[in-house]
């Protein structure tokens, strides 16, 4: 096991799959892919991002313990005793073969007193766009209306699995292709200093928390209203002007959107892709994992010194709370089952 947790991180002896030291009443474990163990995933930058949540989880009195593997979790379950876990996995949903085993699972979700994250029932889900579409509709979450054939306006186009996939807007006369997840095209047209942008934010949350929020945008001079990371302008008055005027006075209403769509699904850490539309609307789109979104983080750098609202992102303050936040719904987790 060490030789194949070394090739993931440097220096390997920062985090070890490790039991307790010391008794306590409440602990958060990660638990990496049986495939790629923390990283290669696309989901976390784990020298960045895992440092600080431990750092927050500690503030909060949680300690945070790391194993490569779920059959290594389950082989030192028993050393957590009764104390209160939440566990973390980290995998993409999108390719089922990193899943963790059912087995595996099944000893894990059945324990007492067991908090779990990212679980593969959650991720099933949410690895179809057209299941999650569904699921969210139900629960009144708005989301694009989808669509089977022509509908007399234009069709959003994009494929049922996987993120950075070809996209396409179909015409009015075109014909739908019913395998592929097709929804109304919304206008998120954004006017500023004589030039037009298509914005779609990118909201990250823990379960039902919203912890941090992206705004990734692009030309529509471009063509295509399909927006992604590296498409965002390094423009800081045009990202500050977005959100000081479209999204900062919309918070609590992101917040309702990003808890409604934690009930449905279950606790995870979330990327939800929500698009501010011209006329108001906010209709997500895609919901997906990611624990920290490094391609945007790094994209913005230039010019994050200029960008108020990302100022916690940089400091690695979301990290921080975000530990906190797990720690403290552990802690009460445990309080509660033993009141």
């Amino acid at each position: 096991m060490a030789n194949k947790f070394k090739k993931w991180f440097k220096p390997p002896k920062v985090y070890q799959a490790r039991l307790p030291s010391s008794p306590a009443s409440a602990y958060i474990v990660f638990v990496g892919s049986d495939k790629r163990g923390f990283g290669g995933q696309g989901k976390l930058n784990a020298e960045y991002f895992l440092p600080k949540f431990e750092f927050g989880a500690q503030k909060a009195g949680v300690a945070t313990h790391f194993y490569i593997s779920s059959d290594v979790l389950v082989q030192n379950l028993h050393a957590y005793h009764s104390a209160s876990i939440a566990v973390i996995f980290v995998y993409n949903e999108e390719h089922f073969r990193s899943y963790p085993s059912e087995k595996n699972v099944a000893a894990i979700v059945q324990r007492p007193n067991t908090l779990v994250f990212n679980a593969p029932a959650s991720g099933r889900l949410i690895a179809f766009k057209t299941a999650t579409n569904e699921l969210l509709a139900a629960r009144g979450v708005d989301v694009p209306k989808m669509v089977e054939s022509s509908i007399g306006s234009k069709v959003f186009s994009n494929a049922v699995i996987g993120s950075q996939t070809p996209t396409e807007v179909l015409d009015e006369t075109c014909d739908v292709d019913a395998s592929r997840y097709n929804t109304e095209l919304i206008d998120t047209r954004y006017e500023y200093m004589g030039n037009a942008y298509y914005v779609c934010l990118r909201a990250l949350c823990v379960g039902p928390k919203l912890v941090d929020l992206y705004i990734r945008c692009r030309p529509v001079s471009e063509g295509s209203p399909n927006v992604h990371s590296g498409d965002t302008p390094l423009d800081p008055e045009l990202l500050n002007a977005i959100y000081n005027d479209r999204v900062s006075p919309r918070l609590e209403e992101l917040e309702t959107i990003c808890a409604s769509i934690s009930d449905a699904v279950g606790p995870c850490f979330f990327a939800h892709d929500i698009l501010l539309g011209q006329n108001g609307r906010l209709a997500v789109c895609e919901v997906g994992w990611k624990f920290d979104d490094s391609t945007l983080r790094k994209h913005l750098w230039p010019i994050s010194g200029a960008l108020d609202f990302m100022q916690r992102t940089y400091t690695g303050a979301v990290a921080e709370s975000a530990g906190t936040y797990v720690a403290e719904l552990v802690s009460s987790r445990d309080a509660s089952d033993s009141g």
